[in-house]
């Protein structure tokens, strides 16, 4: 992840490169090739951007997270998506099995890099 100052306008985006899901345990058998990820509401104003296209405040967008190798010895199968995606602000999101979510949350920057102040006692 990376923070850094916009191109366009100024504005500040929070970067993602990776996002994965492991899940564990896993029943042998039972691996899908992908789950879902969704992004949903964001504010009106908060910009986000998947693979440097620009998604309508409006919209939700998906990505989907493809399933790595199964750890057959830690039980454990990793979903994994590369794609860059952007944002200036909070945004929601959802992950999918087929139809049934499985994980919700929240992305959202809690600290600005060099904005931290120093205490002197």
């Amino acid at each position: 992840m990376e923070h850094n100052r916009g191109q366009d306008g100024g504005d500040d985006w929070f970067k993602i490169w990776l996002f994965y899901v492991r899940v564990a345990p896993y029943v042998t058998g039972s691996v899908l090739d992908h789950l879902k990820l969704r992004h949903l509401r964001r504010e009106i104003g908060i910009l986000l951007e998947i693979d440097r296209t620009r998604v309508p405040t409006s919209d939700s967008a998906s990505l989907m997270l493809r399933s790595d190798p199964v750890d057959k010895e830690l039980s454990e199968v990793m979903y994994v998506s590369i794609d860059t995606v952007r944002v200036t602000g909070e945004v929601e999101f959802e992950v999918y099995e087929n139809n049934d979510m499985v994980l919700c949350g929240s992305l959202k920057r809690w600290r600005v890099f060099g904005s931290m102040e120093m205490r002197k006692d």
